[in-house]
């Protein structure tokens, strides 16, 4: 999969996208259960858990139901421009899920939402 055809192509569409997508659909009960998760496990600690939304794109669907200081990265430059309006408190980054500029022990969870069929099969296993 060509990396450059994809941010192009998400780029192009981001605007679009974002217009179309219901911030809290039926599968919004996701991170719900992934908060709860987080909230009765020991290893997470007394504070927020530090989440990565991996393909935050405009940051509706995800990052915005997610801890204060998460953490979203994506490809599209103009999904995160979107993002930096939707959820102005989150950290945003550039970059792709295949080469993650974070160290693998940081995030208490990772997200990854419409994102991981992006990835060629072959390095799905990698991530």
């Amino acid at each position: 999969m060509d990396r450059n055809a994809v941010r192009r192509a998400w780029d192009e569409v981001a605007e679009t996208y974002a217009a179309r997508r219901d911030p809290d659909g039926s599968d919004a009960a996701l991170i719900d259960d992934l908060l709860d998760a987080l909230a009765s496990d020991p290893a997470v600690g007394d504070g927020d858990p530090l989440v990565l939304d991996v393909g935050c794109g405009d940051g509706a669907r995800t990052l915005a139901h997610l801890p204060p200081g998460s953490v979203g990265i994506d490809i599209s430059r103009r999904g995160l421009d979107l993002a930096r309006e939707t959820v102005p408190e989150a950290r945003l980054g550039h970059g792709e899920m295949s080469a993650l500029p974070f160290a693998a022990d940081r995030f208490d969870a990772v997200t990854a939402y419409h994102a991981v069929f992006h990835v060629e099969r072959e390095r799905r296993h990698l991530a």
